[in-house]
């Protein structure tokens, strides 16, 4: 390149000398390196199709982007919602606090009603078993009173009857048998 501009620099002085400044300095920042770089890379990247793997990597990136936007959309939605049930929960537990006290209230009273109606069953019940055992301490006490009075008037009987009076009586007995033939 030096011979070049040296070349440029012996035709024409004026003008090659200001051309020759340009390239000089071209050649010592490296422009011209970095130029023929990015077209090789670029050639390079034609050739392997790195810009299809690039686009298609944008288009993946906006896809999820889209995605993430329409779920954070939805996770909005879902959060409107669930702030709507947080805030009617209050009066849902007020509700349903109401309807369980009123149940509980219900059932003692239906259990107070069934508890009056077995006690008065019951008590009809013993009324009729005292009643009863009354009656049966009642007849064995008059079963008990006949057999004494049994037992006192067969002794009086034995005290008051003598051989004379038992035979008599013995012969009376068998008189009024034979009458009885069948």
């Amino acid at each position: 390149m030096i011979q070049f501009s040296l070349f440029l620099a012996q035709a024409e002085p004026t003008a090659v000398n200001g051309l020759a400044a340009i390239w000089e300095r071209i050649y010592e920042a490296n422009v011209l390196n970095l130029v023929l770089v990015v077209i090789f890379l670029w050639w390079l990247c034609k050739k392997y199709n790195v810009f299809a793997g690039i686009e298609d990597k944008l288009n993946s990136t906006k896809f999820r982007i889209t995605d993430a936007e329409e779920d954070k959309h939805k996770s909005e939605q879902e959060l409107d919602t669930t702030k709507g049930q947080i805030a009617d929960s209050d009066t849902v537990i007020r509700k349903i606090k109401t309807e369980a006290e009123d149940i509980a209230g219900n059932l003692s009273k239906a259990i107070i009603s069934e508890i009056a109606v077995e006690a008065e069953s019951m008590e009809k019940n013993s009324e009729r078993i005292i009643q009863g055992e009354k009656e049966m301490a009642a007849l064995q006490l008059s079963n008990k009173l006949t057999k004494t009075a049994f037992g006192i008037a067969e002794e009086h009987i034995k005290q008051s009857i003598d051989d004379r009076l038992h035979k008599k009586y013995i012969n009376e007995f068998i008189d009024s048998l034979d009458n009885l033939k069948v």
